[in-house]
């Protein structure tokens, strides 16, 4: 990690650390000697105009309200500086709202639940933070499943929508989408020629220095890719717009929201020929060029700068032809040319993306074992707190399995009031990322995709290892004699 970064990590972690140290700290100070030697457990509920609910409702409202903010701008970065602090806040706002899902739980009938719930009708500072720390993990990990899900399902709809050709060529120096490398004109209108083929199209490519940096200008035939239907339209030009003589293009979400332009605005774009100004007349979603570009028809691009030289080329094969056969003969008779099938470069596309989040599951995995080991640590020092109660409850004959029962009921609840509240914040937790997070720091537009299954088994796994925790802590307490010393 750079320096500043590595700075800034540690700076957040000591800061966490010490309001964290004082917060119990401060309300262990305010406890009696009396009531603190008699190991009673401490409930904490704030003065009458400042409980722990009611501020956490002001902190969901103002995360809804940071979350309206515009990016932060400066020379060549966009960073959602409200989003990320509208994340903080709706994390904290839901943990300590949290708390009030406690006092549903109903003392019943049944002894053993009695126990069990009569603890939660005034939840201590522990239920309380135990019951945050499973929110927390729980809406970071459903918003963070929502996020990949809808990444996924997005980049599937634009992978299929936008490679639809067989075969795609492009020069073997071309190791990314910003490379400048050409395939010369001879040889495209060489392999258009060849038996096996029955339609070619070249994509031109220039860079070009904007206001805020440099972009991509990008020539086509038009005519083509409405044919096929290659691009994923977020305003939809008129029909035939090529044709006009007006000097019209479209653009990318991304440039757009770089230039925070719209449909209608004016773009100078420099050329051979001098400043050309284009009239946008569409935006399309393009999830492979973070920079941004702006499409013209081929033969305008050629007009302003004078080649012809093809930056990617895209192959439709006749009927009945194989695509891999086609491709070892091209890569044979043009050594050149990198080649690849679209089944190669939509499986390579998906491989690449499930790569790049691999790591976001093993950091979900670590959010709910360190929530659940919370769970585990509180209910620990409470019942290290009721000891003498538990001591009581042994002599009128309670047993170790109705002890482990009740304290199994107890760690129960509090694991449903996180998963309940986590999964319910980690919903709009979810949306902020797509919606705010991703497309203030991108421009990228992605559609809500909910991964019900992975949340419900999510859910269910941090229900049932709760409360097998709960039971081992509470069968560990209950052999503990009032007088013990741990």
């Amino acid at each position: 990690l750079p320096a500043g970064e590595w700075l800034i990590g540690v700076a957040l972690s000591i800061a966490t650390s010490l309001v964290a140290a004082w917060l119990p700290a401060s309300t262990a100070a305010s406890v009696p000697p009396a009531q603190a030697l008699g190991h009673h457990a401490v409930v904490w509920q704030g003065s009458s105009p400042w409980r722990a609910e009611f501020i956490g409702l002001l902190l969901a409202v103002a995360a809804v309200l940071l979350a309206q903010l515009p990016p932060w701008r400066s020379a060549a970065l966009r960073v959602p500086l409200g989003a990320y602090l509208a994340a903080l806040t709706w994390l904290l706002g839901a943990s300590l709202l949290a708390g009030a899902l406690l006092r549903l739980f109903r003392v019943p009938a049944n002894p053993i639940l009695t126990i069990a719930f009569s603890h939660l009708r005034k939840p201590s500072l522990r239920h309380r933070f135990a019951v945050a720390a499973l929110t927390s993990a729980v809406a970071m990990t459903t918003g963070m499943a929502i996020m990949i899900a809808s990444f996924d399902s997005t980049m599937r709809n634009w992978i299929q929508r936008s490679m639809r050709a067989d075969i795609y060529l492009s020069s073997a120096g071309a190791q990314s989408a910003s490379s400048t490398h050409q395939i010369r004109a001879d040889t495209v209108q060489a392999i258009a020629n060849m038996p096996e083929v029955s339609e070619a199209t070249s994509v031109h490519h220039a860079v070009i220095q904007l206001t805020d940096g440099p972009s991509s200008i990008l020539g086509t035939d038009m005519a083509f890719a409405e044919r096929y239907d290659l691009h994923a339209w977020l305003h939809k030009p008129p029909a035939d717009w090529w044709r006009k003589d007006e000097v019209l293009g479209v653009m990318n979400e991304s440039l757009a929201t770089r230039l925070n332009r719209v449909v209608g605005d004016t773009l100078e774009v420099p050329t051979t020929l001098g400043i050309q100004r284009v009239r946008i007349v569409g935006m399309y979603a393009d999830y492979g060029n973070e920079r941004g570009s702006v499409l013209v028809p081929a033969e305008r691009f050629r007009m302003w700068f004078g080649h012809n030289d093809a930056w990617r080329v895209a192959l439709m094969l006749k009927p009945g032809m194989d695509a891999e056969a086609v491709r070892t003969k091209l890569q044979q008779t043009y050594p050149g040319l990198s080649v690849f099938t679209q089944s190669h470069l939509r499986n390579e596309a998906l491989r690449i993306f499930r790569q790049t989040f691999a790591v976001t599951y093993a950091l979900e995995a670590v959010g709910v074992v360190v929530a659940v080991a919370g769970l585990g640590l509180a209910l620990a020092g409470l019942m290290l707190d009721r000891r003498s109660d538990l001591t009581t409850l042994r002599t009128m004959g309670f047993s170790k399995r109705d002890l482990t029962k009740a304290c199994a009921a107890e760690g129960l609840a509090l694991g449903l009031a996180g998963v309940v509240a986590g999964a319910l914040s980690g919903v709009w937790l979810g949306w902020l990322l797509i919606a705010r997070v991703n497309k203030q720091a991108f421009g990228w537009t992605l559609s809500f995709s909910f991964p019900g299954m992975q949340i419900l088994v999510l859910c269910i796994a941090v229900l049932l290892v709760g409360t097998l925790v709960a039971a081992f802590v509470g069968r560990w307490s209950s052999n503990l004699r009032s007088e013990k010393e741990e």
